[in-house]
C-alpha cells in the first residue's frame, strides 16, 4: 500500500464482509446446516488471499 487512501479500501472491504456475515447469520439467512466457523474461515481466507494478490500487483 503506497499511502494512507490506499490502505483505505482493504479496511472497507473487510469490514463490509464480516458486516454482512453477522447480519445475515443474526436474521438467519443462511439455512443450510454449515459449521459457520468453517465457513467464516474462508470468508477471512479468501479476503486475506485477495488483499495479499493485490498487494503483490501494486509491488511489481
Amino acid at each position: 500500500m503506497k499511502n494512507s487512501a490506499s490502505q483505505l479500501p482493504p479496511v472497507q472491504i473487510s469490514a463490509s464482509q464480516v458486516h454482512g456475515f453477522a447480519t445475515l447469520e443474526n436474521a438467519g439467512g443462511f439455512g443450510i446446516p454449515l459449521d459457520l466457523n468453517e465457513s467464516f474461515g474462508w470468508l477471512v481466507a479468501m479476503t486475506v488471499a485477495g488483499l495479499e494478490r493485490e498487494a503483490e500487483i501494486e509491488r511489481a
